[in-house]
């Protein structure tokens, strides 16, 4: 039982610690900074207020990737039960959704998209 334990506490760490290490090693452009620091509450969440929530699923698909930015935000340490972030920027067009995933319930929705070209006003 013990050792049970011991493993799963150790995958989980190693695999945090993981996701947050790729996560730090991304270079958000400036168009996803833009993003970032209009959406970004803390240093780790995003507020996805403004954004209507996509009933329709119309978000980004595995097929579409090549034409989208992708940034994951960076987990805060040592916090297992928090909401994660991404952002997809479709880079033709401007429009960009946050996913939100994770968190005590485990959701997953998807908020967008937003325009660009309206964080600029």
């Amino acid at each position: 039982m013990k050792r049970a334990f011991l493993f799963l506490t150790l995958s989980a760490c190693a695999f945090f610690c993981a996701s947050q290490t790729a996560a730090k090693d991304q270079e958000p452009s400036a168009k996803m900074r833009l993003i970032l620091d209009h959406h970004r509450t803390g240093e780790s969440t995003l507020d996805v207020k403004e954004l209507p929530r996509d009933q329709t699923k119309a978000a980004p698909g595995n097929k579409d990737m090549p034409e989208y930015e992708v940034y994951e935000v960076p987990y805060p340490p040592g916090v297992a039960d928090y909401f994660s972030y991404k952002v997809y920027l479709h880079t033709s067009s401007g429009r960009y959704w946050i996913h939100q995933s994770g968190g005590f319930a485990g959701v997953s929705h998807f908020y967008g998209p937003g325009l660009l070209k309206d964080l600029l006003k």
